[in-house]
């Protein structure tokens, strides 16, 4: 009876080390990305302070801010009853707008030390992005762009000709063109290439109009006087929120020499002398006003639509793909209407920084934080 008693003592040990100890192990974990994932979130949110940057990571203020708040959140909460030390705790930024939290922790076993094992190492990962909001975005220039594409059949004509790369996902830790000559977004050698202005609304030829900037119809647009009133002040009606999957009507043609005016005389006249700066990929101003981190209250800075030309015309209207920041360099207004255009940059989108204070929403990307991992 002995014997029988102690061989079934063993097997009852393993079912409550089975039991209580992994359902304990269960619960420490879960505890443990609970705190990950609070630290992975409160270290996201930290990216959107700081000077504006594009690169692998952000810069040296904003990671100490965000690797602190990381790991003060991360060990709020109890872990196992126990508050979890901060040594315990491991920080990293897979990119300039992520930041990946990892906790570790020894979990003393109730019964499962009979069999040999008294303790187990415990650890939980997260990952958080601060990214851009394609939804329902507000104050939009009515304007709108092409995907970068490269212009290498019947080159040079300004236009998306089929077959002709396009650029629709790209990297945009360098600089990001209106067109990439020989490469996608943020490919290195990539030449600052100006788009023309439509000068009619697709009609379905995109041998000969597709891939142009198109001033657009947005939100109860019906004149001339509109379209400049907006690009002035985007949100001077207050009524342009737009989906990314909204169909939006280009305006149709006399003449755009009304939109290149405005382009020249109070975006560009705004903020005279100002220049795109090669090697920080952003742009410079003369005026303080605009100087160092301010440059996105620039009003050379406009938030634009843009499309992918291989949509082609959808019922004579343009599908908006995603919203992106466009830095205007020039503009040209010649008496050929064939040869009018913008010329300029658009922003990284992966940059992080503080939001506006301006009335406008026109920094780069309006941002939100979520767990990715």
């Amino acid at each position: 009876m002995i014997i029988i008693f102690v061989i079934v003592l063993f097997f009852l040990l393993g079912f409550a080390a089975l039991g209580i100890d992994v359902g304990y192990m269960y619960s420490v974990r879960n505890d443990l990305q609970r705190s990950v994932d609070s630290g992975a979130l409160a270290g996201a949110f930290a990216l959107h302070d700081g000077g504006w940057v594009s690169g692998p990571l952000p810069p040296a203020p904003v990671e100490t801010k965000a690797r602190d708040r990381a790991r003060y959140f991360a060990t709020r909460d109890p872990v196992g009853g126990m508050p979890l030390d901060n040594g315990a705790i491991t920080v990293g930024f897979p990119a300039v707008n992520r930041i990946q939290v990892t906790a570790q922790d020894n979990v003393n076993l109730f019964f499962a030390g009979v069999l040999g094992v008294p303790a187990v190492l415990l650890s939980a990962t997260a990952t958080g992005l601060a990214e851009p909001v394609d939804q329902n975005v507000e104050c939009l220039t009515p304007l709108a762009f092409p995907y970068p594409y490269v212009d290498n059949i019947l080159f040079p004509n300004n236009n998306w000709d089929p077959g002709e790369p396009v650029f629709d996902s790209c990297n945009p830790a360098d600089r990001i063109n209106t067109l990439c000559q020989g490469g996608g977004w943020g490919v290195p050698g990539g030449t600052l290439t100006s788009l023309q202005v439509a000068n009619t609304p697709p009609s379905g030829n995109p041998a000969t109009e597709w891939g142009d900037i198109f001033p657009l119809y947005i939100c109860g647009d019906n004149s001339d006087s509109d379209l400049t009133r907006r690009i002035r002040t985007p949100c001077w009606d207050g009524c342009n929120a737009i989906s990314i999957n909204d169909l939006v009507t280009p305006k149709p043609h006399p003449t755009y020499m009304p939109t290149i005016n405005e382009i020249n005389s109070n975006l560009i006249g705004g903020d005279p002398g100002a220049s795109w700066d090669s090697g920080s990929n952003l742009p410079v101003s003369l005026d303080p006003n605009y100087s160092g981190d301010n440059w996105l209250l620039s009003p050379r800075v406009m938030r634009v639509m843009l499309y992918d030309p291989r949509d082609g015309p959808i019922g004579g209207r343009i599908r908006i793909r995603r919203f992106a920041a466009f830095w205007v360099l020039n503009a040209s207004n010649p008496p050929d209407v064939s040869n009018r255009f913008v010329m300029g940059y658009l922003v990284p989108d992966s940059a992080v920084g503080d939001t506006s204070g301006s009335p406008l929403l026109i920094e780069p990307s309006l941002k939100t934080t979520r767990l990715v991992q």
